[in-house]
């Protein structure tokens, strides 16, 4: 059974026997969304215009997005002077980057001309160029996840949004692994999701916590009891718990959960909570400095807004350490160290 992301309807067995062609003309394998913002946004003073197309596989179970405009997104440059190589980055010239934009605190927010989701699709900017983690500081780490969060807010306030999509790429060392960042600059992301678009998908949690709900039972909860007895926490705050996780999709991947059902969705956290957070991802990164990590993935995965339910924020901090290859790609996952080393080596550091 195949369901897909825009639509609620299920598309039966017989799916994977239709021709490929009927992909591109026939629904529902055929989506097409027009960049709809709600202001114009500007890239080298011209306005920009995209269609995204969403298309549905026959032979799987996954939805591919195919944007013009995000295919033209720029890669690192190099500029050689004197034999010496020097990174290019777009971002320290941001007024001929990306229009409209506004200043808060160290950063700077605007719309990413490149965007793959329509609506929304801000970027958010330190105002310091920081392309080495090593340069990395709490400052930087406050402004970006604190911008996060109020813009989550602003974009909630538009009725038709149903959730939130944020995250932060770090790296762009071809040789010591990309975490697949566009230009060499510390920044985020954040887009909206709305009803029948695109919405990234984390259905096997949803399928175990409802299972769950049905006999009132804390699913999330009981996850963090088990992960403290497993002695795979790192550290803890008042209202968050960050550890290894259980079954790691990736090589020294940490999560971060809510310790208390009160923080469902991405607009929950209050401002001491926010503080909070940052206080838990700038330790967690100073650590990956001493292990020699220079990349990363952060991913923030909340609840549906208008939902109320048996769940919790999480965040999810992937450090790319690893080159993909077939084994990975059929698996979906990297793995090569187990869980109970990871908390024990981060521990060691943050505890120092």
């Amino acid at each position: 059974m195949i369901k897909t992301s825009h639509s609620n309807s299920i598309y039966p067995k017989l799916l994977s026997y239709i021709p490929q062609s009927l992909i591109l003309d026939k629904n529902p394998y055929f989506v097409e969304t027009k960049i709809n913002t709600k202001e114009k946004v500007l890239l080298n003073d011209k306005e920009l215009s995209d269609t995204i197309t969403e298309r549905v596989s026959p032979f799987g179970n996954h939805c591919t997005l195919i944007s013009l405009n995000r295919s033209k997104r720029p890669q690192p440059t190099i500029k050689k002077t004197n034999n010496i190589k020097e990174k290019i980055c777009l971002f320290d010239k941001l007024d001929s980057v990306a229009k409209p934009q506004r200043k808060e605190g160290n950063v700077y927010i605007a719309p990413n001309p490149f965007a793959f989701n329509p609506g929304y699709h801000d970027l958010i900017i330190t105002n310091d160029h920081i392309e080495d983690i090593e340069d990395i500081k709490e400052e930087h780490i406050e402004g970006l996840i604190t911008a996060l969060f109020k813009r989550a807010q602003e974009i909630s306030e538009d009725r038709k949004v149903i959730n939130i999509n944020m995250g932060i790429n770090f790296g762009t060392d071809k040789e010591q692994f990309s975490a697949g960042a566009s230009q060499p600059h510390l920044h985020a992301q954040i887009g909206a999701i709305f009803q029948n678009g695109f919405m990234p998908s984390f259905s096997l949690r949803k399928a175990i916590e409802q299972s769950f709900e049905k006999e009132n039972i804390d699913y999330t909860g009981e996850y963090i009891k088990a992960i403290k007895s497993s002695n795979l926490d790192i550290i803890e705050s008042k209202n968050f718990i960050l550890f290894a996780p259980f079954a790691p999709r990736f090589k020294d991947e940490v999560h971060i959960l809510p310790k208390e059902l009160n923080i469902p969705t991405l607009i929950s956290p209050t401002k001491d909570q926010i503080n909070e957070l940052v206080s838990l991802i700038y330790k967690i990164l100073d650590s990956f400095k001493e292990i020699n990590i220079s990349s990363f993935n952060m991913i923030f995965e909340g609840e549906y807004l208008d939902k109320k339910s048996n769940t919790r924020m999480m965040i999810s901090i992937i450090p790319r350490q690893s080159d993909i290859a077939y084994s990975e790609l059929n698996s979906r996952f990297v793995i090569d160290r187990f869980p109970e080393i990871t908390s024990s080596i981060l521990r060691q550091w943050i505890q120092k």
